[in-house]
């Protein structure tokens, strides 16, 4: 275990600059999913008199990060614990909006992360009558970053006022892709100097709709 803290809020932002350029493939998306564990041994201070149940507790978040404009959206889909294992890859869930927005996204559209952190550590804190920062947790990446392919991507409820609750539920399915089903295009334009450059798209999915409409308008 590390001894040394991150916030993992900006560490979050930062892998999604770094994989998910803007204006990227709009059925593109970059999974990232987070394990969040508070656990008590139930010993006591003394390190080898059990005087409590050791309790271990366990919770999920997904996140999905869309980049096809300026703006990001982030949704999240948290399983029920009690359901046991919930497939997230390949299966259609129903996912909410955080947020969708050209800065903002990097602060409130992860701010589950706090809430969550701290309902975890709850039950442990009422059972030992301490604060979370003594709590032994885990809390970090459950898996790697994934690219997938959204191939379900779509309001639950189109007619759903956009700020209600209802409107920020979307009926989402991904799959996981390869980096060779990926590419990143290249074209020239005048810079704000009027000189010639050659510029970069955002990423799309290989003969998606999106690139074929790039190589179609760039002759390509």
């Amino acid at each position: 275990m590390s001894v040394t803290e991150m916030d993992i809020e900006s560490t979050i932002a930062h892998i999604v600059e770094a994989m998910l350029p803007r204006c990227s493939d709009d059925k593109l998306g970059l999974l990232i999913r987070l394990r969040i564990d508070a656990s008590d041994f139930g010993y006591a201070e003394d390190g080898n008199t059990l005087v409590r149940e050791p309790q271990n507790i366990r919770r999920h978040l997904n996140f999905i990060f869309v980049r096809s404009s300026n703006y990001t959206r982030v949704f999240l889909f948290e399983p029920d614990e009690k359901d046991g294992f919930v497939a997230i890859v390949g299966k259609e869930n129903l996912w909410e909006q955080q947020s969708y927005h050209d800065s903002c996204w990097r602060s409130d559209g992860m701010r589950r992360i706090t809430d969550v952190y701290f309902e975890t550590c709850e039950p442990i804190c009422k059972a030992r009558e301490c604060a979370p920062k003594d709590v032994h947790t885990f809390n970090g990446l459950d898996y790697d970053p994934q690219y997938v392919a959204l191939n379900v991507y779509e309001q639950n409820d189109p007619l759903a006022d956009r700020y209600s609750k209802e409107g920020r539920v979307w009926r989402i399915l991904p799959q996981v892709l390869d980096f060779d089903q990926l590419v990143q295009r290249t074209y020239r334009a005048k810079d704000l100097r009027g000189k010639m450059q050659t510029f970069k798209t955002g990423l799309y999915i290989k003969n998606s709709e999106r690139d074929k409409e790039f190589c179609k308008n760039q002759g390509i």
